[in-house]
């Protein structure tokens, strides 16, 4: 049996205990040489608490033999989206501060490039949690449309902003509104449910 998933389960479940499983190992005369367990954790989940045990290890992993190839593609397609528009700004922030106000000296624009890149990582760890706890509530799909929307609100006041104010205004709304790096990951490994 397999535990199913869906944009509800939590991300940050519970643990229950673990379940043993004993595995014996054979030789190539198939005689069984060592017993040893391994425990397999269980989350508790409001569905079922049935641990995912898969041992197809027949069929290698490949592109073709992953589930879901569609949803897989839509969510790599999310996740370059984001350093795409949050890293992009990097190469020209020195010229477009400079273009703001040309009367600053090179070491002050510096520092406000440096101020820049670094709110949006800044904010998004602060929120990361909530985000975390909002996804588990209302669902991942929902969660990761409000963080590439606050991304794409953010990206155009970011280019229309006239204003150093403005610029952190952008980014910190960018930061703060979005924890879709981590909503990706949680949601492409539920999708992919077997390991190889």
């Amino acid at each position: 049996m397999s535990r199913e998933y869906d944009e509800r389960t939590p991300l940050l479940g519970e643990s229950s205990g673990a379940t043993t499983r004993n595995i014996a190992l054979e030789t190539e005369d198939n005689e069984a040489i060592t017993q040893y367990s391994y425990k397999i954790p269980i989350t508790n989940t409001p569905e079922t608490t049935v641990p995912v045990v898969t041992e197809n290890k027949d069929v290698p992993a490949s592109w073709l033999t992953l589930p879901k190839k569609r949803q897989l593609v839509l969510l790599a397609l999310c996740r370059l989206v984001e350093p795409i528009s949050q890293t992009s700004v990097l190469s020209y922030l020195y010229y477009f501060l400079h273009s703001l106000d040309p009367s600053l000296p090179p070491a002050m624009l510096s520092r406000q490039a440096g101020y820049l890149a670094s709110a949006f990582a800044v904010c998004m760890f602060l929120t990361g949690w909530f985000w975390g706890r909002v996804a588990d509530r209302i669902g991942r799909k929902k969660v990761v449309l409000i963080g590439l929307t606050s991304t794409a609100v953010a990206s155009i006041v970011f280019g229309f902003s006239e204003s150093y104010r403005g610029l952190v205004v952008a980014r910190c709304l960018a930061g703060l509104m979005d924890a879709n790096i981590a909503i990706l990951r949680t949601m492409i490994t539920e999708t992919v449910v077997d390991k190889k």
